[in-house]
């Protein structure tokens, strides 16, 4: 059962988000743009510490593949090849999740949407770029054309 609603939270908006807002009310069938900014309002307060747990999660995973499976291609010849194949997909796995996660770390610093956004692929960039240095060292190659 909805409890009553007897606040009023009056906000001004720009035409761009007004536009973003009804679009996504339009996409996920919300009946009314009140309900939409209630359901926008909830998915971002439950999802922040996801979010945030997420990346770390990712980030460890990286960081115990990179400690100690990268061993294994040293340990055989044999290995190299799939602990390769496997870092491909966590590198790509890693960098989805920062993109994610690095948008909405921005978007609490910078309130205008096209700067957070360009602002968070910066930010993945760089770190991507420090595991592909992470990597080469570990691999002793140039991953400069891989993911």
């Amino acid at each position: 059962m909805v409890k009553p609603r007897e606040n009023r939270v009056p906000i001004m908006m720009s035409d761009d988000e007004l536009k973003a807002i009804d679009d996504w009310r339009f996409n996920n069938r919300i009946a009314t743009r009140s309900d939409a900014v209630r359901k926008l309002a909830k998915i971002g307060m439950v999802t922040d510490e996801w979010i945030i747990d997420a990346e770390r999660f990712v980030e460890t995973a990286l960081d115990i593949y990179l400690t100690k499976f990268a061993k294994l291609a040293d340990a055989s010849e044999a290995n190299r090849e799939p602990v390769k194949e496997l870092y491909d997909a966590l590198i790509l796995v890693y960098v989805e999740v920062l993109k994610v996660t690095r948008a909405a770390h921005v978007l609490r610093e910078i309130a205008d949407v096209d700067a957070a956004i360009a602002e968070a692929d910066y930010r993945v960039d760089v770190a991507r770029e420090e595991k592909v240095r992470l990597y080469e060292e570990w691999f002793g190659v140039d991953r400069k054309d891989g993911p």
